[in-house]
């Protein structure tokens, strides 16, 4: 393998950026990488050899793409919100949560956002912005979607032990 390019993340050379989650847009022509306490994601265009840089909400806790949506969500463990950017101008659609969430799972076209610290569990359809708002008995410690995307399974935490939810 040869290097094709190398992207530089700060033009000052004391300036740190240290990487935290990276993900490819479904077309391959743009890595996005989000950093460490950082509200900034870079967009590199891998075909023109670019850098832009998006302004999300805050430093994200979780960042998924979804291929059949051509969008990517992100959620913040300090804001009650996510932000689902469209991969055709790279424009953020900001979208407000009754609590912050800190983990996705992807399913076709939706993401189901949620928190090991709260008791909300979103539906998010990606196409469409529109949101439905699950109420558990507990914080969920881990969600599952089925492989028929009917439902999901949640593993809630209670004081005096776990339990599934379905």
């Amino acid at each position: 393998p040869t290097k094709e390019v190398a992207f530089a993340l700060t033009l000052a050379p004391d300036q740190v950026v240290e990487p935290v989650g990276v993900a490819l847009t479904p077309d391959g022509e743009h890595a996005l990488i989000s950093v460490r306490g950082a509200d900034d994601l870079y967009v590199l265009d891998l075909v023109q050899h670019s850098v832009n840089m998006v302004t999300l909400s805050s430093a994200p806790a979780a960042m998924e793409v979804d291929a059949i949506a051509d969008r990517t969500v992100l959620v913040y463990a300090g804001s009650p919100t996510a932000d689902v950017l469209d991969h055709d101008l790279f424009d953020i659609e900001t979208i407000d949560l009754d609590e912050p969430m800190t983990d996705i799972v992807e399913g076709d076209g939706f993401a189901l956002l949620h928190s090991d610290n709260g008791q909300d569990v979103y539906r998010l359809d990606l196409q469409t912005g529109a949101l439905v708002e699950f109420r558990l008995q507990a914080a969920a410690l881990s969600v599952h979607l089925a492989p028929t995307e009917d439902f999901a399974v949640a593993f809630v935490r209670f004081r005096d032990g776990a339990s599934l939810v379905l």
